[in-house]
């Protein structure tokens, strides 16, 4: 249970978010705590994600095929570029399996992981005929000064991301679309 509720590197989704809070906010009125010492002091326990999104809306086809390619160049690297002071210590083609319904799906996406506990994944969708969206995602794990600007915090991923993909060169954009 604990995962569920924001100690791990798996939350990622909105409704993860909902599920979160719909937890603390009892937990903190059965405790008589507030919700921010609640999560203050999960954080102090297991440490605060943090988290951000690029956008790269209405990219060729093409061009998010080229992104991609490059960061799945990384897979099979023996030598992985440093994530700022972090050590990346794997690169992977993630896939993704739903016990539930018993199906999966290969090739979601590239997911550079550090040993510090920080990731970057790049995922590709909407390839139709109006184009692609490249999404960068980023997560970093901070086990103390927990109210830092989001921006401050994956600052050396956001570097990384752009190193490794290319992503400026290949597309010609100076900025992401949408930043979450």
């Amino acid at each position: 249970m604990a995962s569920f509720f924001n100690s791990s590197p798996m939350f990622t989704h909105d409704i993860d978010m909902m599920h979160c809070i719909h937890f603390h906010t009892p937990l903190s009125a059965y405790r008589g705590a507030s919700v921010e010492s609640v999560l203050t002091s999960h954080w102090a326990q297991y440490g605060r994600h943090y988290y951000c999104r690029y956008d790269y809306e209405g990219v060729t086809t093409e061009q998010g095929a080229a992104v991609m390619a490059k960061v799945s160049s990384y897979c099979n690297s023996t030598s992985l570029p440093a994530m700022g002071s972090m050590t990346v210590s794997k690169c992977f083609n993630f896939s993704y399996y739903d016990d539930v319904t018993q199906t999966g799906a290969d090739n979601q996406g590239i997911v550079f992981t550090t040993k510090e506990g920080s990731r970057v994944v790049f995922r590709l969708s909407g390839t139709g005929s109006q184009g692609a969206t490249v999404r960068v995602y980023m997560e970093h794990l901070v086990t103390e000064n927990f109210d830092r600007d989001v921006a401050e915090v994956v600052a050396p991923l956001a570097q990384f991301a752009l190193s490794v993909s290319e992503i400026e060169r290949i597309t010609g954009r100076t900025a992401p679309t949408v930043i979450t």
